[in-house]
């Protein structure tokens, strides 16, 4: 006979990652300090986020996982990071007339922002309509889902690690997972770090341009928000026009770093230790930059040729 869901231990393994990812909101939340906007909006939030993880934790103390227990937690752990965070929207727009005030535009844009889709249920992207928290945590949530909810809570959390692999297998799109290393948790953390790294370069550089003549506009603040839209391939922005809101040279700056964000990250991990070949003889790779290569000569050609209006910058 066919095993069963076993939906306490679903549960329970779906309220650690819930409570585990509430701790993503106090980055928000220290923005708020700082701007002194919607404090209270992501402290609330915050301490509801962990009251539902903890409460769906406490329902199994020792959850043991079957494949298809696996496969469930991962539909569930999305689901439920779309509904958590979508209670800052939900409190900060109630009574404020924006339309991320209502629960259903709340849930279509922190499930746009996890999943990296870029839709967005509202054209009130302003600081005049959304604090600087808000705004941030929406470029979170894509951050976060970027490389996967479930790769980093197997990464930071040893009672996912022992099922680590049967949910990474079950998260992971494609043919299957390259194991990099001999422990699962280590590979979900090798693969954070070169995301997370790729990340603090890119804001470093697009800060560093702030700080010239070259991109004034380019502050603190907007660096941080489009470093954590780009390497997830995101789309958000805080600003209304998104990059086309920057000079030229800080576009260009994203242009590399969007190839990178395509390529298969664990390929990465062959290029730090020293393994360059396995990167550019992977049929994967040669394939994307070949795709990339062609549409842009296409774009570059089109373009050149006038087809398409000229626009003003």
């Amino acid at each position: 006979m066919t095993r069963t869901v076993d939906a306490r231990a679903t549960l329970s393994y779906t309220g650690s990652i819930v409570k585990y990812l509430s701790a993503s909101m106090s980055v928000p939340l220290v923005v708020a300090l700082i701007y002194r906007e919607d404090v209270a909006t992501f402290a609330i939030s915050m301490g509801v986020a962990v009251a539902i993880g903890a409460g769906l934790e406490r329902l199994d103390d020792e959850p043991d996982l079957s494949p298809r227990d696996a496969l469930a937690v991962v539909s569930l752990a999305w689901l439920m990071a779309a509904v958590v965070g979508a209670i800052p929207y939900v409190i900060a727009g109630y009574g404020t007339g924006s339309a991320l005030g209502h629960p259903i535009n709340a849930l279509f844009e922190s499930m746009s922002g996890f999943t990296t889709t870029g839709a967005t249920a509202t054209a009130e992207i302003s600081f005049d309509r959304h604090s600087h928290a808000l705004l941030l945590w929406r470029q979170l949530t894509q951050w976060l889902g970027g490389m996967g909810i479930i790769v980093l809570m197997v990464a930071i959390l040893p009672q996912l690690a022992v099922n680590g692999a049967q949910l990474m297998k079950s998260e992971a799109p494609g043919p299957g997972l390259q194991k990099l290393t001999p422990r699962i948790a280590e590979t979900a953390r090798a693969l954070w770090l070169i995301y997370a790294g790729f990340t603090v370069v890119l804001i470093a550089i697009l800060f560093g341009l702030g700080l010239t003549p070259l991109a004034p506009e380019m502050n603190l603040y907007n660096a941080i928000a489009h470093g954590l839209s780009t390497l997830p391939t995101g789309g958000f922005s805080p600003q209304a026009e998104s990059i086309a809101a920057f000079s030229p040279i800080v576009q260009w700056v994203f242009v590399p770093f969007m190839v990178i964000a395509g390529v298969n990250f664990a390929l990465f991990w062959y290029l730090l230790r020293d393994e360059p070949r396995r990167m550019l003889e992977n049929t994967e790779f040669r394939t994307y930059l070949g795709l990339v290569t062609a549409f842009a000569g296409v774009l570059a050609v089109g373009l050149f040729a006038g087809g398409a209006p000229a626009t003003e910058i």
